[in-house]
């Protein structure tokens, strides 16, 4: 009896890559997020004693950009960590993430997490999450970043959320640990 093993290696082109720790050329952000060394930070906290709804939420935007030729699949992969709390006495709290690949005019693909209720309080380990997203070569799109608190009729609700890294591959379907890209860079 013969064995044969195979092995097949998927080779992942970084198309786009951002540290988080400055906001990059060419992106917007409204006054709910920072730039500290450690990643973008925002920040959102909505409270209320009366009979009223208040909300808060932080916006990010990146530049539009272009499908490089040859490629039909992205990877979407964001390194984050979060933090949410709420507490009601009559009323209703919630926050909530996304980050969303935005085709103008079009669809979008989402990265969502988010909580809904009467009294919270979690921590996210690192989503490092990643979607796929089936963009055509020459296709258009961006990035758009949405952290909302919302509270109302005596209730508050506050989330921090730290995007530290954000990597886009032309690989469907596969995508690397942040420990692969260390090691990857660290050969370089």
């Amino acid at each position: 009896m013969i064995g044969v093993l195979v092995s097949r290696t998927v080779s992942a082109e970084i198309l786009w890559e951002w540290d988080m720790g400055e906001l990059p050329s060419g992106w917007w952000a409204n006054e709910y997020w920072d730039f500290p060394d450690t990643g973008a930070l925002s920040f959102v906290h909505a409270q209320t004693s009366g009979s009223y709804s208040v909300s808060e939420l932080a916006e990010m935007r990146s530049d539009t950009m272009t499908v490089p030729a040859g490629v039909d699949t992205m990877v979407v992969t964001v390194f984050d960590t979060w933090e949410w709390d709420g507490w009601y006495t009559t009323g209703e709290s919630n926050c909530c993430i996304w980050l969303r690949v935005m085709v103008p005019g079009g669809d979008y693909y989402t990265i969502e997490f988010d909580s809904h209720g009467w009294g919270f309080k979690e921590s996210g380990q690192p989503m490092n999450a990643a979607v796929e997203v089936p963009l055509a070569a020459g296709q258009q799109f961006y990035l758009y970043f949405y952290s909302y608190a919302g509270a109302s009729y005596g209730a508050m609700a506050e989330m921090l959320w730290t995007v530290d890294h954000l990597v886009i591959t032309d690989t469907g379907g596969t995508s690397l640990q942040r420990s692969t890209w260390g090691s990857i860079k660290s050969v370089f």
